[in-house]
């Protein structure tokens, strides 16, 4: 991708990035409401210059840090090592997709969507060749439930066709039979794990409705981590950490309010609500293992939903790589995720998701 940046006196200069600082989660804040405010960018790379004949010019490797305004608000985020970016500056091999993105090029949008559907197309537009693979819209399915092998098919050919009309010049990731059974056979492989969140989750619903007073944080923790112990629920599994964010969150309701808005706990919460959740962080899995597997690709994730991309930033993830051949990684239990958490408690809350 090239910018050509022009300053405050004419100057301009022209580069051809090689590389985009990410973003964070205060930046993410930034797209929300309808007041516009700048992003600031830190880019790589080579400048552009010119080459007639003649010309002793070079290019010279540079760094700019520059103040941008966007001609419409990211309300599609590409989430990379280390936070994300709006997708123009994202140089990645691969995209993964989810409902929400393939949904907005499909056009099939309510009165209320419709700035997101034109967002989305306006940001994507300027990666007019770009790789996608539609494979977490294909392992959700569009019945709330895991996809039978017949299904999963159907859903990986009808966002292919979808991308394909509103991108003709995109790649699509194109499976073969044993490619399509390969994906699938993963898919099941975590059934059981996703069914043991389906059933934390809806267990765990009616204790994270209401928000928490100080005086019974503790208690409250208590309680979610029996619930997980009760049906043995790994401690360090994501399911959980995002539960304890909606506890945690501010008690003013400021802030993106990651935990509630993935899980968006209620009285008639149901096994569908919980199965939608489950998908979303297995969306953040499935990212995250392709970090630890390291294919030889540089593989991002493309998402219109402002919390999940806030919970791949706040958990601040580092450390990548296989144990036994599973993913392992670190997180950082910070204030992003955990607003009501000082040093002291989050080395507690740190040992108690070990």
């Amino acid at each position: 991708m090239a910018l050509k940046y022009i300053d405050k006196s004419g100057k301009s200069i022209s580069i051809s990035i090689d590389h985009t600082k990410p973003l964070f989660l205060k930046d993410l804040e930034k797209t929300k409401g309808e007041r516009e405010q700048p992003f600031s960018l830190e880019v790589s790379g080579s400048e552009i210059v010119d080459k007639t004949p003649g010309s002793k010019a070079k290019s010279k490797l540079l760094t700019l840090s520059i103040q941008i305004s966007f001609h419409k608000k990211p309300k599609i985020f590409c989430l990379v090592d280390g936070g994300w970016l709006p997708p123009a500056f994202s140089l990645s091999d691969t995209y993964l997709v989810d409902r929400n993105v393939v949904s907005a090029l499909k056009g099939n949008i309510n009165e209320s969507s419709r700035f997101d559907y034109k967002s989305t197309n306006w940001w994507l537009q300027f990666k007019p060749e770009i790789n996608i693979n539609p494979l977490l819209f294909a392992m959700e399915g569009n019945k709330q439930r895991t996809p039978n092998y017949k299904e999963f098919c159907s859903q990986f050919l009808e966002a292919s066709k979808y991308i394909k009309r509103k991108l003709p010049s995109s790649k699509i990731t194109n499976y073969k039979d044993r490619h399509y059974q390969a994906a699938y056979d993963q898919l099941l492989m975590l059934k059981e794990k996703n069914t043991l969140e389906i059933s934390f989750l809806e267990k765990v619903s009616n204790s994270l409705i209401n928000r928490v007073s100080d005086r019974n944080l503790k208690a409250k923790t208590k309680e979610i981590l029996d619930i997980a112990d009760s049906i043995k629920l790994n401690r360090n599994s994501l399911v959980l950490v995002l539960a304890l964010a909606c506890i945690y969150e501010k008690k003013d309701g400021s802030g993106l309010l990651i935990g509630r808005k993935i899980i968006k706990p209620s009285k008639s919460y149901s096994i569908k609500d919980a199965y939608n959740t489950v998908s979303d962080l297995r969306a953040i899995e499935i990212l995250i293992a392709s970090k630890c597997f390291d294919f030889g690709l540089n593989v991002s994730f493309l998402t219109s939903d402002i919390a999940l991309a806030g919970f791949w930033c706040a958990l601040g993830l580092k450390n990548y790589s296989l144990k036994n051949e599973n993913p392992t990684f670190s997180i950082k239990l910070s204030s992003d995720l955990f607003p009501r958490v000082g040093a002291e408690e989050s080395d507690q809350l740190k040992k108690l998701l070990q």
